[in-house]
């Protein structure tokens, strides 16, 4: 087994309750991971908000891409530029991301959205 499913399987057992095989990638994962995400965010899942943000910044960095598998990228397009789609989404980009990495973001956030909108809602949060 790939490393990586050892891994997330391990820290979210919950994503692989239902697969019949179809995570076979670090991009099929991640779009099934915001899947999770947006479930957990309807049902106020804290917990597993809290775990799924974790595996984002544990593949964020290059060091945890196994094997060259380019998780960040997957990460990135799959996971983090869809943060700001949904209003009620927000409060946990407040509580898991640093207005750094808010910043570093920037283009992977405005890629799907308003940048104006989203920079000036956010500039008074992020000062």
């Amino acid at each position: 087994m790939k490393e990586w499913i050892v891994h997330t399987k391990k820290n979210i057992p919950e994503i692989f309750e239902y697969d019949n095989g179809e995570i076979d990638n670090p991009m099929m994962l991640w779009i099934e991971l915001h899947c999770l995400f947006d479930t957990a965010v309807s049902t106020k899942n804290e917990d597993l908000i809290k775990r799924i943000f974790q595996e984002v910044h544990y593949y964020e960095t290059y060091e945890n891409n196994p094997n060259g598998d380019d998780f960040s990228t997957a990460v990135c397009l799959a996971f983090t530029e869809h943060l700001l789609d949904k209003e009620n989404y927000i409060p946990y980009v407040l509580k898991y991301i640093s207005r750094q990495k808010f910043i570093k973001y920037k283009a992977l956030l405005t890629y799907h959205n308003d940048e104006k909108k989203i920079f000036k809602r956010f500039e008074t949060i992020y000062r």
